[in-house]
């Protein structure tokens, strides 16, 4: 029977020590754990100045359809009286644009609403991995 030639390894032999591996994971999960505590910060910042923006929009809606609502029935309390009639049509254009002003303001509090709940998402989701059992405090 022929020996077959022998060859020296061609993967170099590594440490098998316990200690660098745990160490290893240690540091992956605390990079983790910073990048979720941050994610979570960034998030709750951006969340709360989208709601602060969402309530000002809300707020001027609110006015402006009820600013709209009393120049309107002012408009069409002076035109019934016959005399009025030229205290009536700006009142009118007053109605008008404070409706329209308060439609444009709704329909951005919509959209800054999905961005107001986009980030409540995220953020519960990050909080939500955070405080799972492999990346907690010790």
């Amino acid at each position: 029977m022929k020996k077959e030639p022998t060859a020296p390894p061609i993967y170099p032999e590594l440490p098998q020590s316990e200690d660098q591996g745990v160490q290893f994971r240690l540091n992956k999960i605390s990079k983790i754990r910073d990048l979720l505590e941050n994610e979570v910060n960034e998030r709750d910042k951006l969340r709360r100045k989208y709601k602060t923006v969402w309530n000002v929009l809300y707020n001027a809606a609110q006015i402006s359809g009820l600013v709209a609502v009393g120049s309107g029935s002012g408009a069409v309390g002076t035109l019934a009286t016959g005399i009025g009639a030229p205290v009536s049509l700006p009142l009118g254009g007053i109605a008008i644009s404070g409706g329209v002003l308060s439609g444009l303001c709704v329909a951005l509090g919509k959209a800054t609403m999905k961005k107001v709940e986009k980030h409540e998402s995220v953020k519960r989701t990050a909080e939500s991995s955070l405080n799972t059992g492999w990346c907690r405090e010790r």
